[in-house]
C-alpha cells in the first residue's frame, strides 16, 4: 500500500515539475517569437491565467494614396479566463479581414473572457492620464489609471523599465487592481 502511495506522489510531484516547465517553456517560445518581430527582449509574465494569443500590431503607411501594413511596433498578450471555447472560422477570418494591421503570431481568438492584457513597446507611451495616481515600484513610476467611466471595468497601468513600456490592462478592476500592481511588480523585478 505504501509503495502505491509513493508511487503516485510521486507521479503529481512529476506532473507539477513538468506544468511548471510547460509554462516557462511557453514564455520563453512567446519571448523569442516577439524577439523576431521587434527585435526586443521583454519579459514574459506568468499569469494563473493562460496566454489565449499574442498578437503583432503594425504601423500604417501611405503608398498611392492607400493604406498599407507597415512595421510592426507593438506586442499585445492577452490572457484569458480558460481556453475552452475557440472561435470558428468564420468569426476568425471576419478578425482578420477587419484587423488587417494586426498578426496573430502564437495562440488564437477564444470566445472565454480576457482577464488581462499586456502591451509591449519601445519608445514613449502618450497619455498616461491626467487622472493617473502615480505610485513607485523598485524605483520605477508605475501610472495607475482606474476605470473611467460607467462604462469602463478595467484598471490601466503603465510604466518603462530597460528602454521598453508595459501597458498592462487588468479587466474587472473593482477586483483585480491589486492583482495589476503585482503583475507590474513582477515585470520590474524581473526584467
Amino acid at each position: 500500500m505504501k509503495k502505491y502511495l509513493l508511487l503516485i506522489v510521486g507521479i503529481l510531484f512529476l506532473a507539477g515539475c513538468a506544468q511548471e516547465e510547460t509554462s516557462v517553456s511557453e514564455a520563453e517560445d512567446i519571448k523569442g517569437e516577439i524577439n523576431e518581430y521587434l527585435e526586443i527582449d521583454p519579459y514574459i509574465p506568468d499569469l494563473d491565467y493562460p496566454v489565449g494569443n499574442v498578437r503583432i500590431e503594425y504601423t500604417t503607411n501611405m503608398e498611392d494614396g492607400e493604406v498599407i501594413k507597415g512595421e510592426p511596433w507593438r506586442a499585445i498578450i492577452e490572457y484569458n479566463d480558460s481556453l475552452e471555447e475557440p472561435v470558428d472560422e468564420n468569426f476568425k477570418e471576419e478578425w482578420e479581414e477587419s484587423n488587417p494591421l494586426i498578426e496573430i503570431i502564437h495562440g488564437d481568438l477564444y470566445m472565454d473572457e480576457m482577464i488581462a492584457s499586456v502591451i509591449i513597446l519601445e519608445g514613449e507611451v502618450d497619455g498616461e492620464g491626467e487622472n493617473a495616481e502615480v505610485i513607485e515600484i523598485e524605483g520605477h513610476e508605475v501610472h495607475i489609471l482606474g476605470p473611467q467611466g460607467e462604462d469602463s471595468d478595467y484598471v490601466h497601468l503603465t510604466f518603462e523599465v530597460d528602454d521598453l513600456n508595459y501597458l498592462i490592462q487588468y479587466y474587472e478592476a473593482d477586483d483585480r487592481e491589486g492583482d495589476a500592481e503585482e503583475l507590474a511588480r513582477e515585470i520590474i523585478e524581473n526584467s
